[in-house]
């Protein structure tokens, strides 16, 4: 087996894994693509493949955010 140092992350607290932080209390949503979905707010979508894209986005990220149903029904409305 070979490692490569810059790739490998020993002896810390909490790593960055598939877009979550993920320590010893759990996981959670990595800020940048916090930042990058609550940037979604502010654009309209043009198309129906970008309103498609949007509701897979926040059903990826379904866990994380509270009272998703209620938030993202004209969301789903449009697809």
């Amino acid at each position: 087996m070979r490692l490569k140092p810059r790739k490998c992350s020993l002896l810390k607290r909490e790593v960055c894994f598939l877009e979550r932080n993920v320590s010893g209390d759990g996981h959670q949503m990595d800020p940048g693509c916090v930042k990058a979905i609550e940037n979604q707010k502010e654009a309209r979508p043009q198309t129906a493949g970008v309103v498609r894209q949007l509701a897979g986005i926040l059903s990826y990220y379904r866990r994380y955010i509270k009272n998703l149903a209620k938030v993202a029904r004209p969301i789903y409305g449009l697809v």
